[in-house]
């Protein structure tokens, strides 16, 4: 969620497609302390 209260989903197939992104991702949520929270979930 960013400051404006926004939410951004990201699902595994989009984060493993473009691995960079996902460890950007980690690495920032890490830095800023951020809660990273995975969810799986199967349709």
């Amino acid at each position: 969620m960013t400051a404006s209260g926004e939410k951004f989903g990201f699902d595994g197939n989009s984060v493993k497609s473009i691995r960079r992104f996902g460890k950007l991702l980690r690495e920032q949520a890490d830095r800023l302390s951020l809660p990273w929270e995975v969810v799986e979930e199967y349709a």
